[in-house]
């Protein structure tokens, strides 16, 4: 997930100007938050705020990474402060590091909650919507992720790209192949070299497939009954709904 800090170093600067030192240890605390070492992230944070205690965008890179520690009280602790901090155009990463922490947590209800403050924050970032999509779908509530995921693909910030695959995921998962295979498409368009959305492609393109082959054994059994005047049994009530989940219309 991108880790914006502009507008927190824009502010902090306003605050104090950083020394030669500080200005040394922040670029070394940006290159190694960067490369997901969390560790040093923490302690290189932990020194800058030693100096500079009101700098709100390494408060969230503390909490963050602390949260990746499974640090959870102390992580929570440093981003409810670097949310006291943060400018208003930017609350809404740090909303939405808290809706991952009591993710990680397992508190689903707050969770939840903060995931839905950073969206009214920021109703034309994508990432928010994707994450709670990611967390309704994985709790089974399938239909609201699919709103989650299709109100994601229309937001103007974020990677929609990956609101297009979550949506295929979701919608593969409701067994609606074909509008699966059309989110995944959506997804490549935006980024070709897509593994995922091709690996989901594959999969809906290929269970479509299976379930035409169904199709085609039970009009053959049914066949030869229709052609000695008997009346052709068509497709069972079962038959019906997997191949209408699939997009194969029933006869």
């Amino acid at each position: 997930m991108p880790k914006p800090l502009r507008a927190f170093r824009i502010s902090q600067r306003a605050v104090a100007p950083p020394d030669p030192q500080l200005r040394r240890l922040v670029r070394e605390l940006r290159r190694v938050d960067r490369a997901d070492m969390v560790a040093s992230t923490v302690l290189l944070a932990q020194e800058v705020l030693r100096r500079r205690p009101r700098r709100g965008g390494t408060w969230n890179q503390l909490g963050d990474n602390l949260r990746a520690l499974g640090n959870y009280a102390t992580a929570e602790r440093a981003l409810r402060r670097a949310l006291r901090l943060a400018p208003d155009e930017v609350r809404h990463w740090v909303m939405g590091r808290l809706g991952l922490l009591y993710e990680q947590r397992g508190d689903t209800a707050a969770a939840i909650r903060w995931f839905r403050k950073a969206i009214a924050a920021a109703p034309w970032e994508a990432s928010w919507r994707i994450h709670l999509g990611g967390l309704l779908a994985r709790r089974g509530r399938l239909a609201a992720a699919a709103e989650c995921h299709r109100r994601a693909t229309r937001c103007r910030e974020g990677c929609i790209d990956e609101a297009w695959l979550n949506l295929g995921l979701v919608r593969r998962g409701q067994h609606r192949f074909r509008e699966a295979a059309r989110c995944f498409r959506k997804a490549l368009e935006l980024s070709q070299h897509y593994p995922e959305a091709k690996l989901g492609l594959r999969d809906v393109e290929y269970a479509m497939t299976i379930l035409a082959r169904g199709q085609q054994r039970t009009a053959g059994r049914a066949g030869p009954r229709s052609r000695e005047g008997a009346p052709g049994r068509g497709p069972t009530a079962t038959n019906r709904i997997t191949w209408m989940a699939a997009g194969i219309p029933a006869r």
